[in-house]
């Protein structure tokens, strides 16, 4: 497909010595190709002694061709003629014998006198898509469209569809059975109140045989953990994230009528003997275990929602 056709014309005018000779150049680059492969056509018109050149553009579409301009360029070559060379790009979408536009050349001598010329009329040959030779066999018609690749697949479908069907008819009577044995207790739990909560995960707390089997750490950490969450949800506060003293200090703040201030007398030694288990390997005594509990519900008591209705403790705070 590397065919290079290049035509040289010399139009004279009707009469020669009305002006200089005209040189027309058409190159197309290549000659023989297949639907919609690109071609470059170039043509190019000298005339020496001439003032000015023109060459008509070509039509964008002729029902066989269609034709893009890529530029132009003007000047004097290296015997002096003025030059003037255009570039198009040619995609043919048909096969056969396809005859390239011609162009209506206009050349202005230096003396005002005009000549008019052409481009020569050459042929593009335009192969289909699915042929291999470039004899006259080989101008066949396209191939008709090719049939959708899905037909003839719904058979080996169906074992995957009745698969996906059961796996889930699964998942549903597996997330139907779990939500019927979990319901009860996580209504319940969602219908707790913080202090209810707390008090429910201290009695669990008490029950458990973590100072038994020495888990000191463990048992100090869930009572820390425990009242810690209470106040969170009881004063919309980030005790999780807190420090002791930056606790105590936020609960200090707090509106009397809360309840918040006026349990850091029982709040503060029980977050110190947490942290000191927790961070200094510290190890009371067991029975502070079951006394720490008991902190803990009392300071649950006294902050819980009812406290503040309660006569007589409005300045509890103080």
């Amino acid at each position: 497909m590397s065919t290079t056709l290049c035509i040289l014309a010399l139009a004279l005018a009707a009469m020669q010595s009305a002006g200089p000779p005209v040189a027309v150049e058409v190159k197309v680059s290549p000659a023989l190709v297949r639907v919609g492969d690109p071609v470059e056509l170039v043509l190019c018109v000298r005339a020496a002694g001439a003032a000015a050149i023109r060459i008509e553009p070509l039509p964008v579409e002729t029902g066989e061709l269609l034709l893009e301009e890529l530029g132009s360029q003007e000047g004097i070559d290296l015997l002096g003629a003025r030059m003037l060379r255009r570039r198009y790009r040619v995609i043919p979408f048909t096969v056969g014998q396809r005859a390239l536009p011609t162009a209506a050349v206009s050349v202005v001598a230096a003396d005002g006198s005009a000549i008019e010329a052409s481009t020569p009329a050459l042929e593009l040959r335009v192969l289909s898509v699915a042929s291999g030779e470039s004899g006259p066999e080989a101008i066949v018609g396209l191939k008709p469209p090719l049939p959708h690749q899905g037909e003839g697949r719904g058979e080996a479908l169906w074992p995957w569809l009745v698969l996906a069907g059961l796996v889930l008819a699964v998942a549903a009577v597996t997330a139907l059975l779990l939500l019927r044995r979990t319901p009860r207790s996580l209504k319940e739990l969602m219908l707790l109140t913080p202090a209810e909560r707390a008090l429910r995960e201290l009695e669990e707390l008490a029950n458990s045989k973590l100072l038994l089997w020495g888990q000191i750490k463990e048992y100090y950490s869930a009572l820390a953990d425990s009242v810690r969450r209470y106040l969170a949800l009881r004063f919309r506060i980030t005790a999780l994230e807190m420090t002791s003293y930056e606790l105590l200090t936020s609960l200090s703040r707090l509106d009397g009528g809360a309840g918040g201030a006026f349990v850091a007398p029982q709040l503060q030694p029980l977050l110190e003997t947490c942290d000191l288990v927790k961070f200094a390997r510290f190890e009371p005594p067991r029975e502070h275990g079951a006394e720490g509990i008991a902190t803990a519900k009392e300071i649950i008591r006294l902050t819980s929602e009812g406290i503040r209705s309660q006569p007589g403790e409005e300045n509890l705070d103080g």
